[in-house]
């Protein structure tokens, strides 16, 4: 949530977006890649920390990690990016031509109840 329009006050939730049935999710980032790979390994090294604190080590080591480091979180981000364009695509067009059918069959409907 975020403050009022003025900045103060009241805080106004936002919408969330809502997905349809079917829809694919987005892909997850270099960094959450990086952040899934080796949260484990921060947790057994400093086990008394909280998840935020775990990210934050995260981040600091992300920074270190340098272009050639993050190549591989790259790479798979693409990959993952690659397969979900895939995937949103035929969720698309398999929900156009739904919409479709559901035209079709209203129109039916309303030209049966008319003519009656």
């Amino acid at each position: 949530s975020s403050p009022g329009p003025d900045g103060e006050g009241k805080e106004v939730k936002r919408k969330r977006k809502t997905t349809k049935e079917g829809e694919p999710k987005k892909p997850p980032t270099c960094f959450m890649n990086f952040i899934k790979k080796n949260r484990a390994r921060v947790r057994e090294e400093k086990p008394g920390l909280k998840v935020t604190e775990v990210t934050k080590v995260l981040a600091e080591e992300w920074k270190e990690l340098g272009t050639e480091g993050r190549r591989e979180y790259k790479e798979e981000a693409d990959r993952s990016k690659s397969k979900y364009e895939e995937e949103k695509q035929r969720f698309i067009y398999a929900d156009a031509q739904r919409v479709k059918k559901e035209h079709a069959v209203k129109k039916e409907l309303l030209l049966a109840a008319a003519n009656q």
